[in-house]
């Protein structure tokens, strides 16, 4: 296993496509155990694909941050991986959540998302599973499954907020390139 480095916005790799995995295989495991690495270090909710340059429909959410009356699997481990996942319904019932992102450093940002949602995935095994998720951890799911569609949280934001958030984020990246840099 390895630990992978993590794409930042304005990183142009981050707004692509996923595309679907076809067949969860060795190679496809392997990443999928390289992410659960990363996440495990980032000490996170979930993690997303692209946000790791993989280019593939695949999330994991760390189990251990939400309650089982959320919709996370009893008993099962401690990263639920999700390949392929659709988001098949949602509630129109919405709250609003200051969302953090490992692609966007620093910069929390209030999303309104439907507080439940039914998901339907691959797990490792390329089975089908279906889940309904609730609280935070629905709000999770689509918030990775967003990345898997190049859609970051910023997106959300009145255009005005998100051009000075960009403008934030290119100063910070200059900025910790240019620490990196310093002898």
């Amino acid at each position: 296993m390895a630990r992978l480095k993590l794409l930042h916005e304005p990183d142009p790799r981050l707004r692509r496509v996923s595309v679907a995995v076809t067949n969860v295989d060795n190679a496809v495991r392997q990443e999928l155990a390289d992410m659960k690495e990363t996440l495990e270090h980032l000490e996170g909710l979930g993690l997303a694909a692209p946000q790791v340059d993989i280019l593939r429909r695949m999330i994991i959410c760390d189990t251990k941050n939400f309650p089982t009356d959320e919709g996370v699997p009893s008993g099962g481990p401690r990263f639920l991986v999700m390949i392929n996942p659709k988001i098949t319904s949602r509630s129109s019932e919405q709250t609003t959540l200051e969302e953090g992102c490992f692609s966007l450093p620093d910069t929390p940002v209030a999303v309104a998302r439907p507080e439940t949602c039914k998901v339907t995935f691959l797990n490792e095994d390329g089975a089908t599973q279906t889940l309904q998720a609730r609280g935070l951890f629905a709000k999770c799911v689509q918030h990775e499954v967003d990345h898997l569609d190049g859609v970051l949280t910023i997106d959300y934001l009145s255009p005005l907020k998100k051009e000075l958030t960009l403008e934030k984020l290119i100063k910070l990246k200059r900025k910790s390139s240019t620490t990196l840099s310093s002898p």
